[in-house]
């Protein structure tokens, strides 16, 4: 590696710096094509082991997020100095290539010391070598954790509602007036008049409301009808494309709806609101064929609206994939709503209708919710209770660096909270040539 101007000197000459080639004996470089590895965002340390990532070959001295090779970083790496006079330094710039070595002797610094035919392990954290029994790498931390949830929830809309209804009214020549009108009914432009009228002069086929004149909005008052005609007091029945929804439990209202329950047509979609709380009470156009009526009732719409009302267990995340009767497969969550890991709503990846009933999830996110020991590191093989084998931990999202907090998790999976025992170094091929004290250089080798 290159150096400037020398800034110290010591009463006792180091035998090396860590990085440096430890004897001329061959080595070995990570196979890879001009350019192909390069440091990552943070720079790349000499004298450490190294991951190179499978699918970029960003070189970082932390374990990356999937696939990688394990490789040590020697000093025969090239150096920018972007300062005047500027001393070199043991950190790989950002986007510089580097060569990994995978074979040969080398000079590695270590913390706790080392003893000749220890094995030499890869910290995950920050790829310092760590001297240990070979086939026993170090603990990185232990954590009380879990993954997944067990909820109470509903998919879908449930609400109540009314379409058409009955009045009773008498019409003269193009005018309708309504006396009296059957609970909850509402009338509506476009709505389809029938019925006996009196007992000779029946309402007349095809009549249908224009228009209100006078009185309260839908209720009762006076309306033009498309038909003149002459029919005395009586009981007219409304059928209509009109719904009103007096009540709302679960989910959204929203236009393209299918709308089920009792005494509804197949097919009666949900049109445009006319009225009322955005996607809540009021009045809605139907998309259906004909105008019908249908008394107060239960009605139902799939929807991807996922609502929550009470946590048994864990914490639900964006990504995580339900499980529960009526649940289709596949279902994810995708985005929150008004809940942000407990009770509320959430928006899922697939539109659905099912009745309230336990969901469990198994999810990409480990919740870290206390720390007894060590740090935890992108990259760290996990083990624990109910944790699934060949299980490790990705990118922190949330929380303490390394401590408390959320972390992305692999394989999706779901446990209840427990002790939980990360790896916190990979074993490498690399063996302790040369005895250190704690902090001090020591040879290492794949010579066996």
């Amino acid at each position: 590696m290159t150096t400037t101007f020398q800034r110290q000197v010591n009463a006792q000459p180091a035998p090396a710096v860590e990085g440096d080639f430890a004897s001329a004996n061959p080595r070995f470089t990570m196979l890879a094509g001009a350019g192909a590895l390069v440091a990552g965002a943070l720079g790349v340390l000499v004298g450490r082991f190294a991951f190179a990532a499978n699918s970029n070959g960003v070189v970082t001295n932390n374990a990356p997020v999937g696939p990688s090779r394990v490789g040590f970083v020697g000093r025969d790496q090239p150096v920018v100095i972007t300062e005047w006079l500027g001393g070199a330094s043991m950190r790989l710039t950002s986007g510089l290539e580097i060569t990994l070595f995978t074979g040969g002797d080398f000079w590695a610094r270590f913390a706790a010391g080392a003893t000749i035919g220890q094995k030499v392990f890869a910290s995950y954290l920050d790829g310092s070598a760590i001297a240990g029994t070979a086939g026993s790498p170090p603990a990185g931390a232990v954590v009380t954790a879990q993954a997944g949830a067990s909820v109470t929830a509903i998919t879908g809309v449930t609400a109540t509602a009314k379409v058409g209804g009955a009045c009773t009214g008498a019409i003269a020549a193009d005018i309708l007036t309504v006396s009296a009108v059957t609970a909850g009914a509402k009338l509506n432009v476009g709505d389809l008049l029938s019925g006996p009228g009196g007992a000779s002069d029946p309402i007349a086929d095809g009549t249908t409301i224009l228009n209100q004149l006078t009185g309260s909005a839908g209720d009762t008052g006076t309306y033009t009808v498309s038909i003149a005609q002459t029919s005395t007091s009586a009981t007219i029945t409304i059928d209509s494309e009109v719904v009103t929804v007096s009540a709302l439990a679960t989910g959204t209202l929203k236009s393209g709806q299918v709308i089920t329950g009792t005494g509804w047509p197949a097919g009666a979609t949900l049109g445009a609101q006319l009225s009322g709380s955005a996607g809540s009470t009021g009045d809605y156009a139907l998309n259906v064929a004909g105008p019908f009526a249908a008394a107060s009732t239960a009605i139902t719409a799939p929807t991807t609206d996922f609502t929550v009302s009470d946590v048994g267990s864990g914490v639900l995340y964006v990504g995580d994939v339900l499980a529960g009767v009526g649940i289709p497969a596949g279902q994810t969550i995708v985005a929150l709503g008004t809940g942000t890991g407990g009770t509320g709503t959430y928006v899922v990846s697939i539109a659905d209708e099912s009745a309230s009933d336990t969901v469990t999830t198994t999810s990409n996110t480990l919740d870290v919710t206390a720390v007894s020991s060590g740090v935890l590191a992108s990259g760290q093989p996990i083990s624990g209770s109910g944790v699934s084998a060949g299980s490790n931990i990705g990118t922190q999202l949330t929380g303490t660096p390394g401590g408390v907090g959320t972390y992305q998790l692999y394989p999706t999976q779901s446990f209840a909270s427990a002790t939980v025992t990360s790896v916190g170094a990979l074993e490498t091929d690399w063996t302790v040539e040369s005895a250190s004290l704690a902090g001090e250089l020591s040879k290492i080798s794949t010579r066996n």
